[in-house]
Formats: C-alpha cells, structure tokens, sequence
C-alpha cells in the first residue's frame, strides 16, 4: 500500500449496537505515517466528512488513528478529489 500524508482512505465505522444501518462508511485524511504493531502500517488522519446517521461523539476533523487492515478503499491525492465528494460509494472488502 503506498499511501502517503495527504491521500484520503475510506474507512467503515460501527456502531456499538442497534438497529440496521450499524455502520457508515467515511473518508478520513491521512495527516501522519506511523509504526503499527504485528507488521501493519500505521496512520493517523483527520475524519473528512460529517456523519449522515447519529455519531453522538464524531464529527469531521476528528483525529482518527487506524492500521492498513482498517482501510475500505483509497482515494489518492493527485486525483480530482472534489469531483467525487458528493458520491456516496459503497463498498466491501473480503476479510482474510
């Protein structure tokens, strides 16, 4: 995976518990590389969007701290990001 500060990754947040939808799917900014432990990438990044359902303690900006194993799909940097911003993309990734 070669992502670096600046790209921006699609993560999947859970909720703890209760009805369908249990989860969103949200763009977060990578603003730091760092080492993760058992032999993932670290990183740190700032949440790019504004949750659509009720997120009591998250809201865009938030600093989000995630490994590589945590990532949906990649958007890079040198891509028109604003063009696609609006597009609600869903998507799934097979567990290993």
């Amino acid at each position: 995976m070669d992502l670096v500060v600046g790209d921006y990754v699609k993560m999947g947040f859970r909720f703890p518990a209760g009805p369908p939808p249990n989860g969103e799917r949200m763009w977060v900014k990578i603003t730091k590389l760092k080492r993760s432990k058992k032999g993932h990438f670290g990183f740190v990044g700032v949440l790019d969007n504004d949750p659509t359902l009720c997120w009591p303690d998250l809201k865009c900006g938030d600093v989000i701290e995630f490994e590589d194993r945590h990532i949906l799909s990649t958007h890079d940097q040198n891509e028109n990001y604003e063009k696609y911003a609006h597009v609600s993309v869903i998507s799934q990734r097979k567990q290993k």
